[in-house]
């Protein structure tokens, strides 16, 4: 059996090795891919060319093409050959297309743009009575579903920690596949949901780097990822970089502080801020910041701790000195890079309010939602277009 090729936007600069079958590829695909040794070869002599080797190989068969996903007689990719480059239709594929063979999942989403529209709001009330309903006496050693990032059937889990009997679905349901829980499903979902419409590869910064997310838009995202941490420590930043290497990512742990990008101005299609706002004394900065350097019609969707009511809750203050004023009792929220970050807000709605004096035109808080996708009630989002 050959070997099948890499989905498409995982492609690889790597030439495959001399005499190899290098996958299973449609004959239109083997013709569009127009390798060194096919460069010659007429449209008809390469039709020829590979059904003479499916005939010899006895590959030809009925599947997927591994290239353009689509369902043709396929044969082995013809020794030698270099059969790297996508078929016209996968040229024609968004950039942000997910690396399934299933098109990508639709998830039914609520949008809500202010605390007025959310009180009244019947979707909200169905939504919250729909989850309410499905997680009386639910059995979490068995959750059937389809993940809407990755597209994988395979259903959801609990991590190992989490007491079932008063789990923490947002962050402990993990897709089986891709390994992301409720909250990184649905915002990343969201995230290049944003991107299709993009007519170029696209620009986006995600405020972290040495995480899972990372690494797996850094594999999946077909276009330019930037990401960093808060580490101003280059030694430091160095340490970083191994582990990140070690986790499977590529390119060097790079420092930013999100209230003094060195961005140029709208330079970049998109931003990605996940549990980060809430760790910082001065967020209206970052907020202005992430306007300034987003390109107009670019968006921010961003998640952090949400109380769903009118206003945000000030844990924790920084004074005029310099020193951090507790407000009520400390909370600690566990972080992959040090031991925990202390929280400051737990926002309200009137964060929306924020984000529209920054300079943001259409501000909302999105709530992916859909049982069938693991995804249960108040996966709030903010999603922010420039």
């Amino acid at each position: 059996m050959a070997r099948r090729a890499r989905n498409w936007n995982q492609s690889s600069s790597a030439a495959p090795r001399a005499g190899a079958e290098t996958g299973l590829y449609c004959v239109p695909h083997l013709h569009s891919s127009g390798g060194s040794s096919l460069e010659s070869w007429s449209r008809v002599g390469v039709r020829r060319l590979a059904r003479r080797h499916a005939r010899r190989s006895g590959s030809g068969n009925l599947r997927p093409c591994a290239t353009c996903l689509s369902s043709r007689q396929l044969v082995a990719g013809l020794p030698g050959s270099r059969t790297r480059r996508r078929c016209a239709q996968a040229r024609r594929s968004p950039a942000s297309r997910p690396p399934t063979k299933e098109p990508p999942v639709r998830m039914d989403h609520l949008t809500v743009r202010s605390w007025q529209e959310r009180d009244g709001h019947e979707g909200v009330r169905d939504a919250w009575l729909a989850s309410r309903e499905a997680l009386v006496g639910r059995d979490w050693s068995q959750v059937a579903g389809t993940c809407g990032l990755c597209g994988s059937s395979r259903g959801f889990v609990l991590t190992e920690s989490m007491d079932p009997r008063q789990p923490d679905i947002r962050e402990g349901l993990l897709c089986r596949e891709c390994r992301h829980n409720s909250r990184i499903r649905s915002s990343l979902r969201l995230l290049l949901d944003q991107l299709e419409s993009l007519d170029h590869p696209p620009a986006v910064y995600l405020t972290e780097q040495v995480t899972g997310t990372f690494i797996w838009l850094q594999r999946h995202l077909r276009g330019t990822l930037l990401g960093s941490e808060f580490e101003p420590s280059f030694l430091k930043r160095m340490a970083l970089t191994r582990r990140f290497h070690q986790a499977g990512g590529k390119g060097t742990v790079e420092y930013q502080d999100v209230t003094k990008l060195n961005f140029a101005d709208a330079s970049l299609d998109a931003i990605a801020s996940f549990e980060v706002f809430e760790h910082v004394p001065d967020y209206r900065t970052a907020v202005s910041e992430f306007a300034r350097v987003l390109k107009p019609g670019g968006t921010c969707v961003a998640t952090f701790p949400f109380t769903d009511g009118p206003d945000t809750i000030t844990r924790a203050l920084v004074d005029e000195e310099g020193e951090v004023r507790h407000l009520l009792e400390p909370e600690y929220h566990g972080d992959p890079i040090s031991g925990g970050v202390l929280c400051f807000y737990h926002f309200g709605w009137d964060v929306l309010d924020v984000f529209r004096s920054a300079g943001f035109s259409d501000v909302r808080m999105v709530m992916p939602c859909g049982l069938e996708h693991g995804l249960f009630y108040g996966l709030w989002t903010l999603v922010a277009t420039r």
